[in-house]
């Protein structure tokens, strides 16, 4: 009885009143939960979420759904998992959801506007699916090359599972998927050739694609990182004036003035990244400058 109150105060605290009243009313399935060897979010909360901060990219936080997803932000899990005999297991697959999760705005799934081309088929939930099993051969082969440690596991997840990673009669279409080179467009071509094809089962850690819900938060991203650019670029140029000496920054031709070009960078996932020129020289942005335009180049 203790756990349940304070699960349901946890759940209160962080969900608000609906979700605490659902916990107190179905006591007999929190009850059944104690008695075997599930796993909940709320145990691996805080390891999952250090172990996310460690990956690369945006920021990401964690919360609990009925839906695995993601919608650039925030990844949303079960709250409980109890389909294996082992505690172990259970992790192992939040860690598999969390990271397939991560790899789709790391290595750019969302860098396109998903619904205008799911838009464009007759059966658009279908093309979703497909778009999704093209995107998952290719972020899992981006994770066999980036997390080679966490692909082992997901590998020895799916044999425990009995799930098969590669479709048959795929060869062809997962040889292009798996190069270093591929990225989303890759996917998007392939949809058109691949739609009429049966759809294959998914796999337990894939959960679904939420266009609806992505490109509502990316829209409020880009303009937030939009306007927080503005002001980083105002002040860095604002501070670069201040330096110079009365006469010369009375003057318009001494005005700073900010370029930006593309150079190489192997270690970001589009192959590039961009540096900053102040009156044509390289400068390095300060940090929280820095950040902003990270995220703005992963979407």
């Amino acid at each position: 009885m203790t756990a349940w109150l304070l699960h349901a105060m946890d759940v209160y605290d962080k969900h608000g009143l609906h979700s605490a009243i659902a916990v107190l009313t179905d006591v007999a399935s929190f009850a059944q939960a104690q008695q075997t060897a599930g796993l909940t979010l709320e145990e691996v909360e805080r390891v999952l979420t250090t172990f996310i901060t460690g990956l690369s990219g945006r920021p990401l936080k964690l919360e609990s759904a009925e839906t695995i997803y993601t919608d650039t932000e925030t990844l949303f899990l079960p709250m409980r998992l109890n389909c294996f005999a082992q505690r172990e297991d259970h992790f192992r697959l939040y860690k598999a959801m969390a990271v397939h999760l991560w790899a789709q705005t790391r290595f750019g799934t969302w860098q396109r506007s998903l619904n205008q081309v799911l838009s464009r088929f007759p059966q658009p939930e279908k093309a979703c699916q497909m778009f999704h099993l093209l995107e998952r051969i290719r972020l899992d082969a981006c994770l066999a090359r980036e997390l080679p440690g966490m692909y082992r596991e997901m590998t020895h997840l799916l044999e425990t599972v009995g799930e098969t990673r590669w479709p048959v009669g795929w060869e062809a279409i997962i040889e292009q998927l798996s190069r270093p080179t591929a990225t989303v467009q890759q996917s998007y071509e392939l949809l058109s050739k691949v739609y009429a094809r049966e759809l294959p089962t998914p796999l337990c850690y894939q959960g679904i694609l939420w266009p609806d819900r992505v490109a509502e938060v990316m829209a409020l991203r880009l303009a937030r990182e939009k306007e927080l650019f503005r002001i980083a670029l105002a002040q860095l140029t604002h501070e670069h004036h201040e330096k110079l000496t009365p006469e010369r920054c009375h003057s318009e031709e001494t005005l700073p003035r900010v370029t930006t070009q593309k150079v190489p960078d192997e270690f970001q996932p589009n192959g590039f990244t961009f540096e900053l020129n102040l009156d044509g020289q390289p400068i390095v942005p300060p940090a929280n400058m820095k950040s902003v335009m990270a995220s703005i180049i992963q979407d």
